[in-house]
C-alpha cells in the first residue's frame, strides 16, 4: 500500500495542526451548522452587485430566488455598520436577520412592501422571511 501524501510528516513549527488535520475550530463550526438548519424554502443567491455589476462604492444589492418568488436586500455601509433594506415577492409578513455566531435574531414587520434594519453589525448572516406562501430563508451572506 502506498504511503499517503502526509504520512510521516511532523506537525509544523509553532504547534499548529499537521497539514492533514482539520483545525478543531473548523470541525466545531461544521458540527454546529447542522443545528442551524432552517425550515422552509431556500432562496439561492442569483445576483450580487459586488461581483455581477461592480461599481466604485455605493450600495450592494443581493437578490435571492426561490420557487415562489424572490428576496432582494440592499446593503448600505455606514460607519462600520450597515443598513439593510429588504423587499420580497410575495410580500413578507415578518423578516428576521440570523447571525452565524449568535442565536439572537433581529426581526421586523414590513410596512409598504419594504423593511429596514438600521445599524446592523458587519457579519455573516442570512435572512428568514415569513410569507403567506410559507417560510423562506436566504443563502448565508457577509455584509
Amino acid at each position: 500500500m502506498a504511503a499517503g501524501p502526509f504520512e510521516g510528516r511532523e506537525p509544523p513549527p509553532g504547534g499548529g495542526p499537521a497539514p492533514d488535520q482539520v483545525p478543531d475550530s473548523v470541525v466545531a463550526r461544521a458540527k454546529a451548522a447542522f443545528g442551524r438548519r432552517a425550515e422552509g424554502q431556500l432562496a439561492a443567491l442569483v445576483f450580487d452587485s459586488l461581483i455581477d455589476a461592480p461599481t466604485a462604492g455605493g450600495d450592494r444589492v443581493l437578490r435571492f430566488e426561490h420557487a415562489n418568488g424572490w428576496v432582494e436586500i440592499v446593503v448600505s455601509p455606514v460607519d462600520g455598520h450597515t443598513h439593510l433594506r429588504v423587499r420580497s415577492e410575495p410580500d413578507a409578513t415578518r423578516v428576521e436577520l440570523e447571525f452565524e455566531d449568535d442565536d439572537v435574531r433581529l426581526a421586523e414587520v414590513p410596512s409598504e412592501g419594504e423593511l429596514r434594519f438600521e445599524n446592523v453589525p458587519r457579519a455573516l448572516m442570512r435572512v428568514r422571511v415569513a410569507a403567506v406562501s410559507g417560510p423562506v430563508y436566504s443563502d448565508w451572506f457577509r455584509t
